[in-house]
Order: C-alpha cells, then structure tokens, then sequence
C-alpha cells in the first residue's frame, strides 16, 4: 500500500490488486504458449572471409556475367547452349540452408521425407540442413513444424580452401619440413561437389544427376584445352575431380561450377604428397619397443592384415623375403593375386611401379608395422605386429624415366606431360578417388587396419575439406576399417595448427605424432654403433661439402668460411675421423648456447660430426635427449576448428627397422645388422608403430584375449574401429618432460595449461599396458561396451574401486564414429555425444565432463566438450572405496536414429565388482541430479530466485500496459511533471 505521504503508484490508481495478478499470470501463460524466438546459430565456413577472398569472388561473378568460360570458345557454342542455359539458369531450383528450431532427432527425417521427400543428409550446426529446393517449396517448408528459417546458399559460401587466400602458396613450402622434392613439379587439384540426388526435391530427380554432370561436363570441354586438363567422376562420393598444372584454368572452372545450383562445394589442393620423412641413415640399435611380453602371450598380430600405400617396398628385404613363394603382384585393383601364400605380402599392387628406392620410405615404414626376419640378430627389428601380414599399394615412382598407370580412373599421372608421373625419391602419386582405389583396395584384400606416412606442409591450415568428408564417410560406412596418418614433420614452425593437410583434420582417424627416444638408445647409437669414418668419408662428396657449410648458418658466431675448411680438411685426410676431431679444436662445445636453443639445429648437427668424442659432449650437456618427450618436428594442433590432434604420440625418432636395396637375403646377409637395418625419424616412423599396436589390439579381441587376459575363442570379439581406437587412446599417459622447443629454450609440461597439453600431445604416449588386461603381466581390470543412443537417451555405467586397490589409477574413454561432415561447416562434429563421471566418496559429490583435467579445481575449465568425437576422462588417483558414475548422453544425433559408440574402462587395480550398466533412460536428468540430492535442491532454489525475477520484469511490462490503456484521468495524472521532480537533477534532466 502507497504511505499517505506519497503519491499513489499510477498503477492502482487504474486497477486493483487482484487485477494486477491477473495481468501477470496471463502475461506468463503466453510466454509459457508461446515463448519468445530466440536466435539460432548457423556456423558456416566464409561467412567473415578476408578482402582478398571477396575480391575473388566478385571477380568470378563479372567473368559470369559476360559469359563465362563456355562462351570463349564458339565453335561449339551453339550444340551445347541450351544444356548450358538449362544447367547454369534452371530455375527457381536452388541450395537453401533449412533451419530447424529444435534439436534433430529422427521425427526431423520424417517430417521432410514424409512431406517434401527429401533426405536431409548435409548437416551445418547448429539445427540445420543444406538442401535442393524451389523457391514455391521454400514457403511449404516454412510453414512446416519446427522450421525455424530458410535462408539461400548464395555462391559466395561454395569456395573452399585455396581460393583468394593469402597462405602459404602452393609449392612453395619448406622443403626440409617433409622431405619434399624442390624438382617434382606441382600437380593442382579442384574438386567439385555435387548434391546428392535424394537432397533434390522430388519434382526434379525425373533428370538423373549423372545426366546434369554430363551435359555441363560436354559443354566444358570444348572450351578448355583437353592436354592441360583431366577430370574424374567420382560417383560414390557425388563429387568431381580437375587435375592440372595450370591453375589459373582450374580457377575459372571453379567460377563456372558455383554457378550451378547442384554444386555446393569447390576447392583446391595440391595433389603431390610426401613423405614425412626427417631424417635417415643406416646405423644399428637395441630395439626401440619392449614387446617380449606381448610376445610371450602371442600378441603379435597373427591373423590381421595392415594395409600401407607408400613409395615401394623391397620385397628381398629379410624383413618380407620368402624363398618359397613369388610376390603376388597386381596391376588393377580386379586383378586376382597369382599366389597367396607369401610369407609377409597379402598383396602388392603395382599402380606405377614395384621397386622401392636406395633406403626407401615404403620398405622402412612397412618394416616397423610388421617387419619379420627369420633369425636373429635380425629379429631384435622385427616389427610391432610381426605376425601380421602385408597390403600394399605402390605409389612411388622410382624408375628412370617415369611411371604411368594401368588404366585406371583417377590416375594421378594422366594430366602430367606425356601422361607420366617423373621419377621423384620423395613424392608420392595418390589415386584422386582415395576412399576406393586406396581405402576400398586396403579393405578387399582384408585390410582392417591402413597406415599413412605422407602429407603436405603446403596444405598446413587447410582445415576440414572434401578429403577430409570423404574419409571420415569411408570409416562411417567401413566402421571394422581403422586409418591411422602421420601427423606431419612442422612442428618447427612457430604456433599451431601445423598437421600437414586436410587428411589430418579428420575425426574418424587416428593422427599419430612423434615422441623422443630413450636416452639410452641415443647412447648407444651414437657411441658404439656409428661408424664415423664411414661418416667422414662421406664429406668428401661435393654435394654433402655443400650442404655441410650451409649447415652452419644456423650455428651462432661460427664463420660459414672456417666451416667449409673444416669440411674439406676433413674430406683430404689420411684419417678422416681424426682429421674430424681435431679440427673441430676439441668439438668446440662448452655450452648449449653454441648450438642455439633449436632441437632441430642440434639433431642436423649430430647427424652430421663425424667425430664421437664431440657426439658424447653434446649428449652429455644436452637436456633433450630423453624419452617422455615430444620430438622438435612433430606437428601439433589443434584442428581449425579446434578439435584434438594429434590423438596420440609414440616412439617416431632413431627408430630401427628394416632397410631398402641392400641385396637379396642369404644367411650371411641375414648375420650382419648393418646391412638390414637403418634408423630414421619422423612421425612417418610414429604412424605404422601405432598401426602395429592396433593391429595387436584387433588381435586381442579377435582370440578372445578379453575379459580374462587369456586367448579363449568362446570370448571371441569383432572388434569396432572405434573400439580399437579407445583402447589405444585410453591407455595413453601425459608426456613427462619437455613438449616443445623454442628459441627461449625447452617448455616443460608445467608451463603449458591442460589444453595447451592437448594440442601439442593429443591424449599422451601410447602403451597397452595401462589398458590390456594380459594374464600373468598385467593385474588391470578392463571392461568395453559398444552401444547406441539416440538424442536425449542415455547409459549409465557404475563401479566401485576397492578400499586398498593396488594401483588406483582410472581412466575412461569414450570413441564413435561420427558422419563426415559438410565441408561448408565450420564445425566438423555432426552426432554428439556426452561422457560425464560423477564420483561419491561418502557423500562428497564431484563431476567431471569429457576431456576435462582432473586435477584441476577450477570448475570454469569442467565443461562439456562440443568439438571431439574422442571424450577421455583420466583419475591418476582414484579415490579409494568412491563409488563412480559413468553417464554416456546423446546430446544430439542427427544422421540417423541412433550414433553406435564404444567405452573403454581401465583400472589400475582389480574392481571390487563387474561393471554395472544401467539401460537408458527415455528423459535423462543431469547427472548431478542422481549423485546428490543437497545439489537438487540448490538447483531448485536457483530455480526460484530466476521465478521471482521474471515476475518482476512481468510487473514492469504490466506497468507499461495499464499506462498505454488506462483511463482519461490516470494518463492525466501520470503527465503531471511534480511527479517526476524527485528524479531530475540540476539541469533538468
């Protein structure tokens, strides 16, 4: 009530209280009917591009308007104008984003196929889809429940990557990064993307799509000069492919597709890959993985296959060598293999030739996945999965002259001069259609696991592309098949985000990066393998004299000049080695500042000095050599995006296997380790180490090595590729030492925050042991579930740790293979799910989210992941006698009703109890809710207190109405200006 000394409020001078309640309670119930619109997001790729990329663009529409590029040439003009008139300006068919107003679920589908028959496949978060549609449909569709939007797709957002872009250009990248041949010249690629045909409207799917590809394609080719250009139709991915070493025509095809209303998509990327090669040479070791109880357990990859596509293996290394039995060669994927009972090789496909190079890529990296000699000594370099066989797909080409292919489509050699791919040692020729030459021919010949060590340090910042979809739809469609790359040699260069290509932004894949090797391995081979003479002698060749001065650019205060005397006083002595040392003045290493703070620097030198006397100093004052550190070359992430890679690092420096050309193997070749085997490094060597660990774990599950720890073939298992990826992502741990080198020297895991951990390591170092239950090895408790769920359904999983555990160590993980994205997105993950770990220690709460640090208390970093398809939660200290909580939530699904998933739990101790599994919960609650009922009502009081606020913004706007429609007098009233004098200042306002 209004004091008598007061002016009444206006508002019951026109109305009574229970009026007022009135007011507010029906002003409630229709926010309650219908509540207000909020604004939904759409994350799509060049909606805030930079000035040079929409220079391109309007530059492309003026080149249209006169024309285009099918105008230029009239001879032919007139037989294909109408199919181009038809094609290019077919209207009112066009691409519309159509938004919905709520999260996708399966009711979504239906409602457009049931309605408008069209099949919503190109997701965009958030909410929405990319479609084929008329204009009339448009207005149908927005009258249709839950549509938020329908916006069009102008042409402005169907140029990819490689367009107006002030990258790095083409060609131009650093060469030493991936090992990349400065003489092969660039081959370019454009790929077009079509719209499927179940995204047309129905009205129009009468012309199949293939017909429209044909026509424009028709109308192309006379217009363009047919020895400059090549093309392939890839019609299980809807796309084409322009390759040609002309760029500037690839430009203007670019402009004439975006045209079309069916393509959404046009990029460009260079076709040459290399290899990620670092550095390489012959020396001998210890071996470099501790795999005796593997071993011991036969866990050596019996019975997998590992598919590599790489620059040639020598198949009379004793590492692949039988005596018995012919290499089945082929020269087409539909060839039948001539015999199949080679001891190593599955099958060899000859794409362009069957020879690896002196000290080949192929032969070594084939060597660490599988390699197995007959004897020792050799057998100490077997390889990870030594029982495991080989697929391999030839792509080098190592013959004088150059190579060509067999006819086959998407040869990458046919748009180069004389349809040859000329002879390279560190470039590799990838078929255009990857997922069914390269992926599709690892998988028809039992490949369940494919091994990449190549890349492109032009192609750093690519983000996610057309290749990147087309792998990620490969495993979607494939999910036994797991595809693990390398992830690139540019970890030198400043920042992040420096994978080497598109390949490496996927999600479906693991991205493997390198990690130091033990100290003790450096010793040894530094100071009782190398044969420093044979190292000195070599400075005595013209070529390595030259590379030896400019080596010393990079050396702080040392003259280029006494660097060059040096090299060939060396290369003139009777003794070269001592020669090395004493000119050298007593290696002239007293502090690490001599050679820089560089990793990179010092390693180019130690492989370099041919005097052990100057190797042993540098080892010795050196913090770096050390395992449980990254290595200075490893690329790092994150994603564009912002996703996790790489996934996982392991051993990729001074790793020994098998060597290429040596000879055919005898006994008395087999007896002599140098001969066979070489050490190399880069993540080139990380990758196919993980590729044998997964082809272990497919083994472990296949013999029925799980739950017990022991082969039982009643427990046998097909495993996932998203299962064999969370175990290996699982038994990771944090890298211990440095993780990076700068010019201000080493940074050390401290100085990193938890993220920051991520990009640069993925999950950690890999090693089975932290995951495997192994009978008699390992007393971990190990339990796996492969499930689905659909959008807002979940699974709960519960255990309990033992009071007095031996090892409390837990860590969960959860893996799905996610759709591939469209490449318009600016967000790669499609179907999203949630792992969230609650933990009752007698009535103390906590929760933590995916991905999150667990020893972290600041709760601002707990929060729920939205980016990875890989969630990983890790206690190095689970607390005794606690209670845990495994919550797995569709947060949404929007691909198809449900997204199958794979959890990999692990503990460092035996459980008191099996895993208990809840069965979903139709309307799952938050966690925290089940956990703890002192934090539901702490909630429901926040609740309240949000209630009261919104009535008193309901009293306000009730206010406003009794203003606008009260009586004569109360608007009288309310104009009064004494009223408002209490609130005017002294300048009347």
């Amino acid at each position: 009530e209004p004091s008598p000394s007061h002016h009444p409020h206006p508002l019951f001078l026109t109305m009574g209280h229970h009026t007022l309640f009135a007011v507010c309670l029906l002003s409630l119930l229709l926010i309650l009917v219908c509540p207000p619109t909020l604004s939904i997001p759409l994350h799509i790729k060049n909606q805030h591009k930079s000035a040079e990329f929409r220079r391109f663009v309007d530059e492309t529409s003026q080149f249209q308007q006169k024309g285009g590029l099918l105008s230029h040439h009239n001879e032919k003009q007139n037989l294909y104008r109408e199919a181009h008139a038809t094609l290019r300006y077919a209207k009112p068919e066009n691409l519309y984003i159509v938004q919905f107003s709520k999260k996708i679920d399966h009711s979504i589908h239906r409602l457009m196929q049931n309605q408008f028959a069209i099949t919503l496949e190109h997701y965009i978060p958030q909410n929405a889809f990319l479609v084929v549609i008329s204009d009339e449909m448009v207005t149908k569709i927005m009258a249709a429940d839950s549509v938020f939007r329908v916006i069009p797709f102008t042409k402005g957002l169907k140029f990819g990557t490689g367009f107006g872009e002030a990258k790095m250009p083409w060609g131009k990248a650093k060469a030493e990064d991936n090992n990349e041949d400065p003489d092969a010249s660039p081959l370019y690629q454009l790929t077009v993307s079509w719209m499927k045909p179940s995204e047309i409207s129905e009205a129009k799917r009468s012309i199949p799509l293939q017909t429209h590809q044909r026509m424009w394609l028709n109308a192309l080719e006379s217009s363009v000069d047919a020895q400059k250009l090549h093309y392939d139709i890839l019609e299980s991915s809807h796309r084409m492919v322009f390759t040609s070493t002309d760029e500037n025509i690839l430009d203007r095809i670019a402009a004439e597709a975006a045209e079309h209303s069916y393509v959404y998509w046009v990029e460009k990327t260079e076709q040459l890959v290399h290899t990620e090669l670092k550095f390489s040479r012959p020396m001998t070791s210890t071996g470099t993985l501790d795999d005796s109880d593997f071993i011991s357990l036969g866990l050596t990859g019996k019975n997998q296959v590992i598919g590599v596509t790489d620059s040639g293996v020598d198949t009379n290394s004793c590492f692949f060598y039988d005596a018995d039995n012919a290499v089945p060669f082929i020269d087409a994927m539909s060839d039948e293999e001539p015999n199949k009972s080679h001891r190593k090789i599955q099958s060899y496909w000859s794409l362009l030739d069957n020879v690896d190079l002196d000290h080949g890529h192929g032969t070594h990296v084939s060597s660490i996945a599988l390699g197995k000699a007959q004897s020792d000594p050799l057998s100490e370099f077997n390889g990870v999965a030594s029982d495991a066989k080989l697929v391999f797909l030839d792509v080098g080409c190592n013959t004088p002259g150059g190579c060509t292919c067999h006819n086959i489509e998407g040869c990458p050699c046919r748009s180069r001069i004389n349809g040859t791919c000329p002879q390279s040692a560190g470039s590799m020729y990838i078929p255009s259609d990857f997922s069914k030459h390269v992926l599709g021919y690892h998988h028809s010949r039992g490949g369940r696991v494919s091994s990449f060590s190549f890349g492109s340090a032009s192609s750093i910042m690519s983000g996610y592309s057309s290749s990147s979809a087309e792998i990620d739809n490969y495993v979607y469609n494939n999910p036994d098949h797991l595809i693990l790359f390398s992830a690139g040699n540019s970890g030198s260069i400043n920042g992040y985000s420096t994978t080497t290509g598109p390949t490496k932004e996927t999600k479906n894949t693991i991205i493997v990066g390198a990690e130091t090797a033990p100290y003790e391995s450096w010793t040894d081979i530094y100071t009782q393998r190398v044969d420093y003479e044979e190292i000195a002698l070599v400075t005595s060749n013209e070529w390595y004299v030259t590379n030896y001065c400019g080596l010393y650019q990079y050396v702080p205060n040392h003259n280029e000049s006494v660097s060059c005397a040096v090299a060939k006083e060396v290369a003139f002595a009777d003794n070269p080695s001592a020669a090395c040392c004493d000119a050298l003045d007593s290696c002239r290493i007293s502090t690490q500042e001599y050679f820089g703070t560089s990793l990179e620097r010092v390693e180019n030198y130690l492989d370099r000095t041919c005097c052990m006397t100057c190797v042993e100093k540098l080892l010795e004052i050196s913090p770096w050599w050390r395992k449980g550190s990254l290595a200075s070359f490893s690329s790092v992430g994150p994603t564009i995006d912002g996703r996790i890679k790489p996934d996982l690092v392991t051993i990729g420096n001074r790793v020994q296997a098998g060597d290429a050309n040596t000879g055919t193997c005898t006994s008395q070749k087999a007896a002599d380790v140098n001969q066979n085997v070489r050490a190399s490094q880069g993540t080139s060597m990380a990758a196919p180490t993980a590729a044998g660990a997964a082809a272990v774990v497919r083994q472990y599950f296949e013999d029925g090595f799980y739950p017990s720890g022991k082969a039982n073939s009643d427990n046998k298992i097909a495993p996932s590729a998203a299962l064999v990826k969370a175990v290996l992502i699982d038994s990771t741990r944090p890298l211990q030492d440095f993780l990076r080198v700068t010019t201000n020297g080493v940074v050390t895991p401290g100085e990193m925050s938890f993220q920051q951990r991520k990009y640069h390591e993925g999950h950690g170092s890999l090693n089975l042991k932290n995951t495997l239950q192994l009978d008699g090895v390992s007393k971990h408790k190990l339990f796996v579930s492969t499930r689905s769920l659909a959008t807002g359904k979940q699974h709960v999983y519960t255990l309990r740790i033992p009071d007095s555990p031996t090892h409390n160590e837990l860590s969960v993980t959860l893996v799905w293979t996610d759709p591939g994205a469209s490449e318009t997105a600016s967000f790669a993950l499609v179907n999203d799910l949630d792992l969230l770990v609650g933990a009752n220690d007698n009535g103390k709460i906590t929760e933590w989210r995916g991905n999150c640090d667990t020893d972290e208390e600041d709760s601002s970093a707990n929060v729920v992941d939205r980016s990875n398809n890989v969630e990983k939660i890790t206690f190095t200290k689970a607390v005794p006698g606690a209670t845990y909580k495994i919550f797995i939530r569709g947060d949404h699904v929007v691909t198809k009703e449900e997204q199958e998933y794979a959890l990999v739990i692990s503990h460092g101790g035996q459980m008191d109890s099996e895993v208990e599994v809840s069965e979903f919960i139709q309307s799952p609650v938050t966690s925290i809710f089940q956990l703890n009922s002192g934090i539901f009502l702490f909630t429901l009081v926040i609740l309240l207190l949000l209630v009261v606020c919104m009535l008193s913004v309901l009293n306000v706007c009730s206010w406003i109405l009794v203003c606008l429609f009260s009586r004569k007098e109360g608007r009288a009233l309310v104009q009064k200006p004494e009223l408002y004098k209490p609130f005017t200042d002294e300048r009347g306002l």
